[in-house]
């Protein structure tokens, strides 16, 4: 699943002040309204107080936090790094077609040390709330990362010292172990949450048989 503004290039990101006549969105300027190609994703921001329904804005700004992942669980980092030969943790078949593979690919674990909890936010992206992990190196409790964010950023540290940056998206960096034995990344589970939490807010239409 891409969330809304996943594919947007801030950098050629263009913003075009709308307004409603007569129940009808047109450009707050004196032009017309552009033709998108079918598909275009677009934002719609407003204040709560411009819905006409008081409840539809409270049900945007829904918030819902939920059990994403056990203590205990291990994951694993997806590195890149030409180098020397890492053991291997997890091999092709292990992995799900999507997560991109190659030579200089490796993955670390890692083991959550409490439960690690999803915010769902309406139709905003979900956020992992912070979570203990261990990254297996023998350091003292108080020291080890605090997030998944902090143990992705630790793992790359050390594993990828030629990165300019050390953080990255960690739904699509962190993989967990499915229950059929394949290990995918943490947005393929994040998007299941969120489809039945957006489902609840605003339940389909009934099948027409």
């Amino acid at each position: 699943m891409h969330f809304p503004n996943d594919s947007l290039n801030p950098a050629k990101r263009v913003v075009i002040p709308m307004q409603v006549h007569k129940g009808v969105l047109v450009p707050f300027h004196n032009m017309s309204m552009p033709q998108l190609k079918d598909g275009s994703v677009v934002d719609l921001v407003c204040e709560e107080s411009q819905f006409v329904e008081s409840d539809f804005a409270a049900r945007l700004n829904t918030v819902e936090t939920v059990l994403f992942l056990k203590k205990g669980a291990t994951l694993f980092a997806h590195m890149r790094q030409d180098g020397p030969a890492h053991r291997e943790i997890l091999r092709r078949q292990d992995v799900a077609t999507e997560v991109p593979m190659d030579h200089a690919t490796f993955f670390i674990p890692f083991t959550l040390q409490e439960d690690l909890m999803l915010e769902l936010r309406g139709t905003r992206k979900p956020a992992l709330c912070d979570c203990a992990c261990d990254l297996g190196t023998g350091e003292p409790e108080f020291t080890r990362p605090g997030s998944v964010n902090q143990a992705y950023t630790r793992i790359s540290e050390k594993h990828e010292i030629s990165r300019r940056s050390h953080t990255g998206n960690v739904f699509e960096k962190v993989l967990y172990m499915g229950e059929d034995g394949i290990a995918r990344p943490l947005a393929a589970l994040r998007d299941q949450f969120y489809e039945a939490f957006i489902n609840k807010l605003f339940p389909p239409p009934p099948k027409v048989s």
